[in-house]
């Protein structure tokens, strides 16, 4: 996204959006993350990998391997 275009969204956001339960946030060509505004949550920052883990050992595992359970 242009930078201009990428502005103009954080500003958007920032007006419009309740930042408490939102987050806006983008994603680099060199795989990294930047959270531009609002409230990430916990997990947000875990691999997919230790999310897996961290939620079935909460909820147990799932009886299919490719589905995790979302914590809200």
């Amino acid at each position: 996204m242009r930078h201009d275009l990428l502005e103009e969204h954080k500003a958007l956001f920032d007006d419009t959006i309740d930042r408490n339960n939102s987050y806006l946030v983008s994603y680099s060509r060199d795989g990294i993350f930047t959270v531009l505004g609002g409230n990430p949550p916990e997990n947000f920052y875990l691999s997919f990998e230790d999310y897996k883990k961290k939620v079935c050992a909460k909820y147990g595992v799932s009886e299919s391997d490719f589905m995790v359970p979302v914590e809200e």
